[in-house]
């Protein structure tokens, strides 16, 4: 009897223990498999000097920090500063996808502009809503609200993530 006691032991803490380091979905929820590779950036152009900067979220809804300065084509590194709750990148990735669907094209350049970019590779979507911040049109109000809702979330996390450190 003492037997089938200890086997029965072992077994649930081998389960236990098994069920503990099984890896967890890295996706969000509303990631689908062709959206494993969308990135959302968001940020800041300045068409003077050339340079861009922004933030970007991938599928894994890790948000990372990114730069290219004046004259160069492709980003700086790309750092990865926190990962995002996937109810929040839910929330993100449904409303642009609202967004692009509604308003299908937004271009108000200036000499700075702010811009929200959908990119998904393999499926050869990338659109870039773009809007001059000095103005605020009725056209780019439903994107300067993701913008807005973006960085926020955006400093949230930062902060968050600098005190765990």
């Amino acid at each position: 009897m003492k037997k089938i006691y200890i086997t029965f032991a072992f077994l649930l803490l081998f389960f236990f223990l098994n069920s503990c380091s099984t890896a967890k979905n890295e996706f969000p929820p509303c990631v689908t498999e062709s959206k494993k590779n969308l990135i959302i950036r968001f940020g800041d152009v300045d068409y003077k000097d050339g340079t861009i900067r922004g933030y970007q979220i991938n599928a894994r809804a890790e948000l990372s920090a990114y730069s290219s300065p004046s004259g160069k084509s492709s980003l700086d590194e790309v750092k990865i500063i926190s990962k995002i709750p996937d109810s929040d990148y839910c929330y993100i990735l449904k409303n642009i996808e609202q967004n692009i669907i509604k308003i299908q094209a937004l271009n108000q350049p200036g000499d700075s502009c702010r811009f929200i970019e959908y990119l998904n590779e393999p499926s050869g979507t990338d659109i870039r809503a773009i809007w001059n911040k000095q103005f605020q049109n009725y056209g780019s109000r439903e994107f300067r609200e993701m913008y807005s809702i973006m960085d926020s979330l955006t400093q949230v996390n930062i902060k968050n993530e600098n005190k765990k450190k």
